[in-house]
């Protein structure tokens, strides 16, 4: 379980969350997890150096565009995703 998955579990209090896709970059993490018992999907972006995370929610129906937001903000700061 990579460290991003253990903070979105932690932060949202919910052990149900899995990872869709994730990316590690220069200054942090983020990654897209989905939430089988809220049934929503979370865009989290984790800055390592401010300590600092931001976190957007869309239901669970808003995947594709969720996926895509990600992929953008992961290309614009230089991420890579990772590959399990």
């Amino acid at each position: 379980m990579s460290k991003s998955l253990q903070f979105a579990r932690a932060l949202f209090g919910d052990d149900s969350i899995v990872a869709l896709a994730e990316w590690a970059g220069p200054h942090g993490d983020m990654g897209v997890y989905h939430s089988k018992g809220t049934r929503y999907i979370y865009l989290l972006v984790f800055i390592q150096a401010q300590n600092l995370h931001y976190t957007h929610q869309y239901p669970d129906v808003a995947m594709t565009l969720a996926l895509r937001d990600a992929e953008i903000i992961a290309a614009f700061a230089g991420a890579q995703e990772i590959v399990a």
